[in-house]
C-alpha cells in the first residue's frame, strides 16, 4: 500500500501526471471511495474544485428523491412543460430530449431521461414541478449540498454553468449519500435504453455493460470541465465509488474510470484494514491507547516493502536503455522520498517510545 501512496503523492508534480499504481490516468482530479465505510482509496487533486459538469444532474435527482420520499410529490406527480422549459429541450447544443409546451410528463418518466439521457431542460422540468421556478430549486441544491457539508455551489439543475464548483472528494461523497438515502437511484441508472414518448434512448453512459457489476452514476461534459464520470461499482459485496474530473477524451474517461475502480477493489481491504486499525490505536483527548507504542518493526515491514518495488523499477529502466531513462530518473526520485519518508517514520517513532532508562 505504501507504494502506491508514494506514486500517487510524488509522480503527479515529478512527471506532470497522474498515477494510480503503476496506471496513468489523464483526469485533472480523482477519488476512489469505499461505499460502506466512506474510506478515501486514492486521490489525486480530490481536494481542489472544479466544473462538474453533467454530474450536477445527481444533487438535482438527490433534491427530487427527498422530496418523494416527504411527500411533497410522487412519482406519479405530472408536471406541466412551460413554455421556457420546451424551447430549451429543443436546443441541440445540450443534452436533450423533446418536451411539447403543455405536455404532462410524469417526474418518473422525467428522472429517467435526466439520469439516463442526461437531458438538460428535463432537469428545469422537475425543478420548476418542485419548486415552481428554476431559481428557487437551485437555491434547494444549494441547501442540500451544505446539510451534506460539502463544499460546492451551483448556479444551475443541470450542470450548462462554468461557475458550478464541486471537488471530486465532493463528489464522491455526495453520490455516495445518495445512493445511501435513495438506492433506487441505482435502477434508473443500469438501464442501457429507455423508451421516452415513443423514442428509444441509450444511456450516455459508455460503461455499463462493459465492467463487471457497475450499474451508474453520471457522465457530464462540458468545455470547461472537460470529461467527468462518477461511477459506481459492486463485486463480492463491496461497492466503490470513482469519480474522474477533467479527463482529456470521452475514451480517456472510460479508461480513468476503470482505472480508478479496478484499483479501489484492489487496495479496498488493506487500505480499510489499515485505516480502521489506526482509528482503533488512536485515542481520544484524555484517553490512554492501553496498547504498547508502535515501533520500528511495524514502519521498517511497510517502508522496505515499498522500497524494495521501487528499486526493482529503478534497476529495470535504468537498463532498458535510453527510451526509459526519464522513468530511471523519476523512480529515483521516488527512492529518495521513500527514504526520506523511511527516516521520518523512524524518528517519530522513537520520539513516541517511553524513557524507560534508569526506571
Amino acid at each position: 500500500m505504501l507504494v502506491v501512496i508514494i506514486l500517487a503523492a510524488f509522480m503527479p508534480g515529478l512527471a506532470g501526471a497522474a498515477y494510480v499504481g503503476d496506471k496513468e490516468i489523464t483526469s485533472k482530479g480523482a477519488c476512489v471511495l469505499d461505499f460502506e465505510t466512506g474510506i478515501q482509496l486514492f486521490g489525486f487533486e480530490e481536494e481542489k474544485h472544479r466544473v462538474p459538469a453533467s454530474m450536477t444532474k445527481m444533487l438535482a435527482v438527490y433534491v427530487i428523491y427527498d422530496a418523494i420520499k416527504a411527500g411533497e410529490i410522487s412519482l406519479e406527480t405530472t408536471a406541466k412543460i412551460s413554455s421556457g422549459v420546451s424551447s430549451f429541450s429543443y436546443n441541440r447544443e445540450y443534452s436533450n430530449v423533446p418536451l411539447p409546451k403543455d405536455a404532462l410528463v410524469k417526474i418518473d418518466n422525467l428522472l429517467d431521461v435526466v439520469i439516463v439521457v442526461s437531458a438538460c431542460a428535463a432537469t428545469d422540468a422537475l425543478g420548476e414541478a418542485l419548486c415552481g421556478d428554476k431559481a428557487a430549486f437551485v437555491k434547494r441544491m444549494n441547501e442540500k449540498v451544505a446539510q451534506l457539508g460539502i463544499d460546492a455551489v451551483f448556479y444551475d439543475s443541470y450542470g450548462g454553468s462554468a461557475n458550478n464548483s464541486i471537488t471530486p472528494r465532493g463528489m464522491a461523497e455526495l453520490s455516495r449519500s445518495l445512493i445511501m438515502d435513495h438506492p433506487e437511484v441505482l435502477k434508473k441508472s443500469q438501464q442501457k435504453t429507455i423508451t421516452f414518448r415513443d423514442l428509444k434512448y441509450n444511456n450516455t453512459n459508455p460503461l455499463l455493460g462493459q465492467y463487471s457489476g457497475l450499474d451508474g452514476l453520471k457522465t457530464g461534459s462540458t468545455n470547461a470541465a472537460g470529461n467527468c464520470f462518477v461511477g459506481t461499482a459492486e463485486k463480492d459485496g463491496r461497492r466503490i465509488i470513482s469519480v474522474t474530473m477533467g479527463s482529456v477524451s470521452s475514451q480517456a474517461r472510460s479508461s480513468d474510470s476503470r482505472i480508478l475502480l479496478d484499483y479501489g477493489f484492489t487496495v479496498a481491504d488493506s487500505v480499510i484494514a489499515e485505516a480502521l486499525n489506526e482509528n482503533e490505536q488512536d485515542p481520544g483527548p484524555g484517553e490512554a491507547s492501553g496498547s504498547e507504542p508502535e515501533n520500528n518493526t511495524v514502519y521498517s515491514v511497510h517502508y522496505i516493502d515499498g522500497y524494495r518495488f521501487l528499486m526493482l523499477r529503478f534497476i529495470e529502466y535504468s537498463q532498458a536503455g535510453a527510451d526509459r531513462q526519464s522513468e530511471a530518473i523519476i523512480f529515483s526520485a521516488y527512492l529518495i522520498s521513500a527514504l526520506m519518508q523511511f527516516g521520518a517514520a523512524i524518528t517519530r517513532t522513537d520520539a513516541e517510545q517511553p524513557d524507560n532508562e534508569g526506571a
